[in-house]
């Protein structure tokens, strides 16, 4: 079983993502039992998880567990994708292999856990609220 949790903070920078992106949510987290792995700004990929600021989630029980929570794991503590941020305002930086924000690294995990191989990881928490929604309206 695969979680996404989607946040609103009331940060600056939660407040310019939503902005940017026209969305009301700003931060992804995943979980999956009890582990919990999210790209943070200024830590990278890490295991912290604020519940108060959590507006929506949802939750997939069609997949593969072990390819997300290892592909999960192996990203633990790479640094956060800071110039892939800024793509969504400059298109023509590329996203950087290795290195990760919220939403991007949430895509990915979801797509292992699907077993879906061809997809865009570039993903806004926004974009990516709305991809949750659609799976969910075809039951996911």
């Amino acid at each position: 079983m695969l979680t996404l949790h989607f946040h609103r903070t009331n940060t600056l920078i939660g407040k310019a993502i939503r902005l940017q992106t026209g969305g009301v949510v700003n931060h992804v987290s995943i979980q999956q039992g009890n582990i919990v792995t999210e790209a943070q700004m200024f830590k990278g990929v890490t295991g912290n998880h604020n519940e108060k600021t959590i507006v929506e989630s949802f939750t997939f029980k069609k997949g593969d567990d072990q390819i997300a929570r290892d592909f999960a794991k192996m990203q633990m503590y790479k640094k956060y994708d800071w110039l892939g941020v800024l793509s969504f305002v400059w298109n023509f930086l590329p996203e950087r292999i290795g290195k990760w924000y919220c939403s991007e690294l949430a895509m990915v995990v979801l797509m292992k856990y699907l077993g879906i191989k061809n997809y865009n990881q570039k993903q806004s928490p926004q974009s990516l609220l709305e991809l949750c929604r659609i799976l969910k309206q075809v039951n996911v």
